[in-house]
């Protein structure tokens, strides 16, 4: 077990004993333990595999045939620690008390509903890491999400007229306005909640430049920007 692990271990146990990070269905006499530790990841343009904190982790099973799919929240969940950490502390039924202590928790999977950050969830996506929870186990799952993609769109003027041709450029990526100094880039993946340089130059006008947050999944309507003559 490496150091990360180990220290996943550590703040997991804490939060297990204070009971504030980690909801299950109430526990029958016969049950006994089972661990699903991991750690959520954010992937995207300009955010790439960085741990994300506060994320809903919740435990949920599959049945049934494609595209048919019978999906089922197990009701066990954590939230991520802020190094995107999280545990499962779950009290898996033992059916017979005779037998090995086994739960039989077949074609489960998790999913990740990161409520701080606007990342895709799509509970298809999981099917094919599906994995059987046994118990007494500690397995380790963790989770990358996608970030959504940004739209950004605006007008350009000069004075009150509309401008064309003027290039606007965005976390590499640029277009130039229409005749009615109309702009829009999309299909950006941004760090949600980040602030960005928008540029805007135009031969014969002075260059501007503005800030703007990313609303990934979203249109941030930047408005209308003024030029002026150089």
């Amino acid at each position: 077990m490496g150091m990360g692990q180990r220290r996943i271990v550590m703040l997991v146990l804490a939060a297990m004993l204070l009971g504030g990070l980690v909801w299950a269905p109430v526990a029958a006499a016969a049950d006994t333990p089972a661990y699903v530790l991991g750690t959520v990841y954010g992937t995207g343009y300009q955010y790439n595999n960085l741990p994300l904190s506060g994320a809903d982790v919740e435990l949920w099973q599959f049945s049934g045939v494609s595209p048919s799919w019978t999906f089922t929240d197990t009701g066990w969940g954590a939230i991520t620690f802020t190094d995107g950490g999280f545990a499962l502390n779950l009290m898996m039924q033992n059916a017979d008390v005779s037998a090995p202590l086994y739960y039989t928790g077949a074609n489960c999977f998790l999913v990740t509903k990161a409520t701080n950050y606007a990342f895709s969830t799509d509970l298809a996506t999981y099917i094919p890491n599906a994995f059987t929870v046994e118990s007494p186990n500690i397995q380790w799952r963790s989770v990358t999400l996608t970030v959504l993609p940004t739209k950004f769109k605006g007008v350009v003027r000069r004075g009150n007229r509309n401008l064309k041709g003027v290039k606007v450029a965005v976390a590499g990526k640029s277009v130039k306005t229409n005749s009615k100094g109309q702009w829009s880039i999309s299909g950006m993946l941004l760090k949600p909640g980040a602030k960005y340089t928008v540029t805007y130059t135009k031969s014969g006008s002075r260059k501007v430049t503005k800030s703007y947050t990313s609303l990934p999944n979203a249109t941030r309507d930047v408005g209308v920007v003024k030029m002026v003559r150089r």
